[in-house]
């Protein structure tokens, strides 16, 4: 945003250490996005740093402040999220996946499950041939509560002496009844485990209109963040993504992502309705998506066009320090 001349940044985070703060121009700390006066207290600081436009940037913070559009519309300050009606299915896995059965469209094989017992159930339909299978929240924040389960002919030992740690997101079924409770507290999705090439899509739309769509390999992860990757042109992705986008009026900046099943049939993961983590990245492909989301919020002229994206230019991403003083 900073290549723009005359832009402020302000942040907020629930950490009061939180990296960006060393990034940003200001900063304050948050309550939980599921605290009461979360949509409240993030206006009264939007008012107090006189700020044309909030961005969000966190899952579970965009429910709650799209119903406060009009908060944020009263007192001229912008708030860029997607209309409510797309937004609830865009965010929410379970929705998503029986939004796109129910319009001709093709994800995962999934179930919804509430229960440890419907979700044993699950396993065992979608893994007849003893095939993989994943299991995750309908609504969550990056891997948590992610797994994969073996299959049933797989080898389970593992050589430890030989591998990195960090791979305790494989289980085995007969594990999950003592790792998990009768009642799971929440709606999981149990889908068919998809083994090809992975893909993200940075996405900038107004009103249900896609500007533009960077597709990017997903070469390289670490926690489920992308570390290494590719611009890589697919028009079988940037189709199913113009579709999406426009079914469920999503607006402003959006993620998208998708993988190959074993048949090699790409089929979409999630959608993030929001900026995703790696998007710094696309100013290697010539686009500054954040700077752009701004442009939007404030009805200026968006400088990102498809036809101006470098397709074919590879990225890696790497860790630095930041610094507290006492």
């Amino acid at each position: 945003m900073k290549q723009a001349p005359g832009i402020r940044v302000v942040a907020g985070d629930i950490n009061n250490q939180a990296y960006g703060r060393q990034l940003a121009d200001g900063f304050f700390q948050t309550p939980p996005t599921d605290h009461p006066e979360y949509c409240d207290f993030i206006l009264s600081k939007a008012q107090e740093h006189e700020a044309s436009v909030v961005l969000p940037i966190t899952t579970r913070e965009l429910d709650p402040l799209s119903e406060r559009v009009g908060a944020f519309n009263a007192l001229e300050i912008r708030l860029l999220v997607s209309p409510s009606e797309g937004l609830r299915i865009a965010n929410n896995k379970a929705r998503l996946y029986e939004y796109m059965e129910g319009s001709g469209q093709k994800p995962p094989a999934f179930r919804v499950v509430r229960s440890l017992e419907a979700m044993m159930q699950a396993i065992e339909a979608l893994s007849a041939e003893g095939e993989r299978v994943i299991f995750k929240p309908a609504c969550g924040n990056g891997s948590v509560g992610f797994g994969i389960i073996l299959g049933t002919h797989e080898a389970l030992r593992r050589n430890v002496l030989h591998e990195k740690p960090g791979n305790g997101y494989y289980y085995r079924r007969e594990e999950l009844p003592y790792l998990l409770p009768e009642q799971l507290g929440m709606e999981l999705l149990v889908c068919e485990y998809l083994p090809g090439a992975e893909y993200s899509v940075d996405v900038m739309a107004r009103q249900g209109k896609v500007l533009y769509a960077i597709t990017r390999s997903r070469d390289k992860m670490v926690n489920g963040i992308s570390v290494k990757g590719t611009f890589i042109r697919r028009d079988d992705i940037l189709e199913m993504v113009h579709r999406l986008v426009e079914s469920l009026n999503l607006h402003g900046p959006l993620g998208l992502q998708f993988r190959e099943n074993n048949r090699g049939e790409m089929t979409i993961l999630e959608i993030n309705p929001r900026l995703q983590g790696t998007v710094s990245s696309c100013l290697g492909a010539g686009i500054n998506v954040p700077l752009d989301a701004v442009r939007l919020a404030l009805g200026e002229p968006v400088a990102g066009r498809q036809e101006l994206i470098q397709w074919g230019v590879g990225f890696v991403r790497y860790w630095s320090e930041a610094f507290f003083s006492p």
